[in-house]
């Protein structure tokens, strides 16, 4: 989980999310997603 949020710079959860909401954070968005989708499909 930890190396996903790494992705996105940032390694607290919150600040992950706020810029994956960013529009100007296209990877970062798709990276939060696929944590995301992992979450709930737990892989």
């Amino acid at each position: 989980v930890s190396q996903l949020f790494t992705l996105c710079g940032e390694d607290d959860v919150s600040l992950c999310y706020n810029k994956s909401n960013n529009p100007n954070a296209g990877t970062e968005k798709t990276y939060f997603l696929i944590f995301e989708l992992g979450n709930h499909l737990n892989f």
